[in-house]
């Protein structure tokens, strides 16, 4: 069966959407992640281009990745400067990573316009950066930007710059539909017309701007290309790049070529909305396999005939890509049956502490840190246009009861406040762990007003990140409920090692 190799570059394009802003400690996890899917390729980011790459970088050298390869993305050498003595180049070389893909120009036009030097000086740049890499022991892609466009402009220049990457060394040349606008039938065509020329293992990195990134990586696929880069649920910048998980489908369902396997494949709903929750990017109810919709069926007025042929309405299988089949109520609304997703079982799973929390209090079941006697947190705004936040907070601990209240710059911010001023006299130690991101997302959109939120607390101690979640109709409930979570794994931390910890009593009939 013919093989076809994923490349995911979900933390370096995707990440280039409008709003989506991953941390260290999301992209790890979306690693790992990518890694149980079967990916064969992550792309990890740009070393040296942002500190967060280069710390990403830092950390996945401890990751224990069973299947995938890490990648650094960068670019062929400047202009001006030697190869040896180019900054981006010499970053790729000390990421770590085992494989380097570097973009460089193949449209003659932005040679001149862009990097203004002669298409020759180009050439030699490409096959320089290339080989330099090589040399460092180094598996080696070329992303040729703007490759279709350019070869429209002037093909034999186009098929230049690729021969120069494979005079360099390059292991797979990655043909860019940069600008997104290419058709499938004219991809399939350059392509065809490249194989003849070109002997190096070709790839896809196709955008979106045309609505056509899967169908144009379909159609490369078909057209003999052996390498595959999107994101997953298509985010990037502008229209966003091809699906990978819609690709991914399509590829073992469809073409009946393997890439992950059907094994993996089940794990893709989980993946896609996996991602789209460290994203903070609700996944619209329609996306194609992954959403809550994809496989749903408005019921006419007569339930009983879809019952009775349910399994002859979906293209494929739902169990195949892990996604639960909807039944939904058509306008009548005579059925009776009301919708149902399955998204909500993803929502905790970003929330590594709260897990880690809920794991120990099974270990753990009759320890009694604090219990909550009550909280309230209100905000108002003076003339001045300036809105505070005042919070209240009583605990319970043993026999003696604490309060706290604090003013903060939202209800979030006293709230952790107050809770703090109750604690910090009992645990000293809470103070070594603070508040390092938040993020609100609306689930359910379609009951408006009514709808549930999930509010993410991401903690720090100045080396590690863990986050704690918090789910209610309520934000503030939610806010307080991550923020409780939050103080809670710290103290049964704590008391593993009992640093930090005063002697309590044991109270079986405390609960969480």
């Amino acid at each position: 069966m013919r093989h076809i190799d994923l490349y995911d570059t979900t933390l370096r394009d995707g990440a280039q959407q409008e709003g989506i802003s991953f941390t260290v400690s999301d992209k790890l996890q979306i690693t790992q992640k990518l890694d149980e899917l079967g990916i064969k390729y992550i792309e990890g980011g740009w070393p040296g281009s942002n500190p967060k790459d280069t710390e990403f970088f830092k950390k996945a050298r401890g990751l224990k990745l069973k299947q995938a390869t890490l990648v650094a993305f960068g670019s062929t050498r400047r202009v001006d400067v030697r190869v040896t003595e180019d900054a981006g180049l010499l970053a790729l070389i000390e990421s770590g990573a085992k494989v380097a893909n570097i973009v460089g120009k193949t449209n003659d036009r932005q040679v001149k316009q862009v990097l203004e030097t002669s298409l020759a000086h180009n050439l030699a740049i490409i096959r320089e950066s290339v080989a330099l890499l090589k040399s460092k022991g180094l598996t080696v892609f070329f992303d040729a930007e703007h490759f279709f466009d350019g070869y429209k402009s002037n093909a034999t220049y186009a098929i230049e710059t690729l021969a120069a990457a494979v005079k360099g060394g390059a292991d797979c040349l990655v043909l860019c539909d940069t600008n997104g606008g290419t058709l499938p039938s004219e991809a399939a065509d350059i392509i065809t017309r490249v194989k003849k020329k070109i002997t190096c293992p070709l790839g896809i990195h196709a955008h979106n701007d045309a609505e056509m990134g899967v169908a144009v990586s379909l159609a490369a696929v078909e057209s003999g290309v052996e390498h595959v880069e999107g994101t997953i649920n298509g985010y990037g910048e502008r229209c966003g790049a091809a699906n990978l998980c819609t690709v991914l489908a399509n590829l073992e369902l469809k073409l009946g070529l393997e890439s992950v396997g059907r094994d993996a494949l089940k794990h893709l709903s989980a993946i896609a909305h996996f991602v789209s929750d460290a994203a903070n990017q609700p996944l619209p109810e329609s996306t194609p396999y992954a959403g809550s919709l994809a496989f749903g069926h408005p019921m006419p007025a007569s339930a009983s005939s879809v019952l009775e042929s349910l399994s002859s309405v979906p293209h494929v299988d739902p169990a195949s890509v892990g996604h639960a089949m909807s039944i939904l109520p058509g306008d009548s609304n005579e059925t009776g049956m009301s919708s149902w997703s399955n998204s909500e079982s993803y929502e905790l799973e970003l929330a590594d502490g709260t897990m880690e929390l809920l794991r120990r209090q099974a270990q753990q079941p009759d320890y009694r840190g604090f219990e909550v006697q009550s909280w309230e947190v209100s905000t108002r705004q003076t003339a001045s246009g300036h809105a505070t936040s005042s919070a209240a907070v009583t605990v319970r601990v043993g026999d003696d009861v604490y309060t706290g209240s604090a003013v903060g710059d939202g209800p979030t911010h006293a709230m952790d406040l107050a809770l703090l001023e109750c604690l910090m006299p009992l645990y000293p130690a809470l103070a070594r762990i603070r508040l390092s991101d938040y993020r609100v997302r609306v689930l359910q959109p379609r009951r408006g007003t009514a709808s549930i939120g999930r509010v993410l607390v991401e903690w720090t101690d100045g080396q590690s990140t863990w986050s704690t979640a918090g789910l209610s109709s309520n934000l503030l409930e939610a806010s307080w409920d991550a923020l409780v979570d939050g103080m809670r794994l710290e103290l049964m931390r704590l008391l593993e090692t009992q640093s930090g910890m005063p002697e309590t009593e044991v109270d079986s009939s405390w609960a969480v």
